[in-house]
């Protein structure tokens, strides 16, 4: 039998929590892949189950993104479980003399306490298939990850770690060793990432440009995608290979990539970037990196959770709102009696008045989504040079999303008949003002109608990662898929409206 050492490292929502602005949160990410690299390099030429694992990893530039993941299994060695005791303790210690000189034992002490590094040394019985072993290693890191341990709860001047992510700029050494790690790459502010403007440090003139998109991403089915696969580690070069492209497509779009290791994304980027589309469209390109890198054949997609929220609302908050969302995507706060569909994007627009919309966008609707992302690309745009055109669209689309809302019940009731929600259209935007409108009438129309009957043979599994409506009303059957298709609606044109508008509401 062959001895294998499995790793865990983490938590990572409890440290990234600690930061306060961009810089910090890469910093924080950062952290976790410079302590995974140091901890595993004694064993770079071990054999890896997970994740895959080339020398080179190594020694080329990181490129600023953390690449390194929170969880290895690999073939051991004598003695490789004291040495990788002996790698941690010396890894920690290193953090601790860089972040407190003065107080190695004691700041080492302290970082031993909000980081968890579990690991453990097994045996693999020869007729025991690779995934299996795989999956039985996962569920005991599991366990680990869940053991509780003591946090010390410190003012951030008292706290080493808060320090670090949130250094001022006057004190930017702190950060030095993370920077040099990561090959001396600038990471982008806010304001710089939502203006597409490097040297911008004011509050961008148009208003998308005062809103931010967080997006968390996290691979579904990697189990039978692992299954399938010739071998783990073929699965893993793949990954690999997508987390290559999936860096070089975030940084094209102009957003700023913080995490990017094996089905595990996490980035800023702009909500809407002229001549290169909207954060849907990069969405999109992502989820072509993914096909293209694993093949078309393998069950293996995507799910990502996506807040768009005001520059200036709380980072961790907007952050943990990211997660949130990505965890309703994957169908984690669904109950074990329900099987919820993934493969899907979850997404929130919070206005800076308080205001907030999301959605539910099952990629299997792949008509829905074909059109949503069409609608979007057709209607934001710049009509006109004349400022009065542009906020008389505006007002257009406002009024519009209000009727939508106020003849509410009537839709729910047309919405699955094409005639009835004609004759609605029909009957409502009939007046001279709305000449100039019909084709955006007759692609709402169309987007409405393709969304119900896709969802209506997926609903069941769908409902339970939407938000509940609980008005007290009883409705008929089929209001779920009703639902569904306009709160896509309701998305749609506040996206679109946000982006167009030329002052905030």
């Amino acid at each position: 039998m062959s001895t294998y050492i499995a790793l865990t490292l983490g938590p990572i929502s409890r440290v990234i929590a600690l930061a306060k602005k961009t810089r910090g949160m890469w910093a924080a990410s950062y952290l976790f892949s410079y302590l995974a690299k140091h901890i595993i390099e004694p064993f770079k030429d071990r054999q890896f189950i997970l994740p895959y694992m080339a020398s080179k990893l190594f020694s080329e530039p990181s490129k600023g993104v953390g690449s390194f993941p929170d969880r290895y299994i690999f073939a051991s060695q004598d003695g490789d479980f004291e040495l990788l005791a002996d790698s941690v303790n010396k890894t920690f210690n290193v953090l601790a003399a860089k972040l407190n000189p003065t107080d190695v034992d004691g700041t080492q002490k302290l970082l031993m306490q909000y980081f968890k590094v579990y690991f453990f040394e097994t045996e693999r019985k020869e007729d025991l298939e690779e995934r299996q072993f795989v999956d039985e290693c996962e569920r005991q890191l599991a366990l680990l990850e869940h053991r509780e341990a003591f946090v010390p709860s410190l003012a951030d001047n008292e706290h080493y770690l808060s320090q670090l992510f949130n250094a001022r700029n006057k004190d930017m050494r702190l950060m030095d060793f993370l920077i040099n790690d990561a090959g001396n790459v600038k990471f982008k502010s806010i304001v710089e990432i939502t203006s597409q403007d490097d040297d911008n440090n004011s509050l961008p003139d148009l208003p998308y440009q005062r809103y931010i998109a967080i997006v968390y991403a996290d691979g579904d089915s990697m189990g039978k995608a692992f299954a399938e696969a010739a071998s783990s580690s073929t699965l893993s070069s793949q990954l690999l290979e997508f987390n290559r492209k999936a860096i070089n497509t975030i940084n094209d779009f102009d957003g700023q990539p913080v995490f990017i290791g094996g089905d595990d994304l996490f980035f800023f980027a702009p909500i809407y970037n002229p001549g290169k589309g909207s954060i849907f469209s990069l969405l999109q390109s992502l989820d072509d990196d993914f096909c293209n890198a694993l093949g078309a054949d393998n069950p293996a997609t995507l799910s990502f959770g996506v807040s768009i929220t005001f520059v200036k609302y709380p980072m961790s908050e907007a952050v943990r709102l990211s997660q949130q969302l990505l965890d309703g995507a994957k169908g984690r706060y669904v109950s074990d009696a329900v099987k919820p569909l993934k493969n899907n994007i979850l997404f929130s627009v919070q206005k800076h008045s308080g205001h907030t919309r999301g959605a539910l966008l099952h990629k299997g609707c792949t008509e829905t989504v074909k059109k949503f992302n069409e609608l979007v690309d057709k209607y934001i745009s710049v009509k006109s040079d004349k400022k009065e055109d542009e906020e008389a669209d505006a007002v257009f689309l406002r009024s519009v999303m209000h009727n939508l809302r106020e003849h509410e019940p009537v839709l729910l009731n047309a919405i699955g008949n094409s005639d009835l929600l004609q004759n609605y259209f029909d009957n409502n935007y009939n007046e001279p003002a709305h000449e100039g409108y019909k084709d955006f009438f007759a692609d709402l129309q169309s987007m409405l109608l393709t969304a119900y009957a896709e969802f209506d043979g997926k609903i069941d599994a769908l409902k339970a990662l939407m938000p509940p409506v609980d008005d007290g009303v009883e409705r008929p059957k089929g209001y779920d898929t009703a639902y569904a298709a306009i709160d896509i609606a309701y998305a749609l044109l506040q996206f679109i409206h946000l982006v167009n508008s030329k002052r905030d509401e």
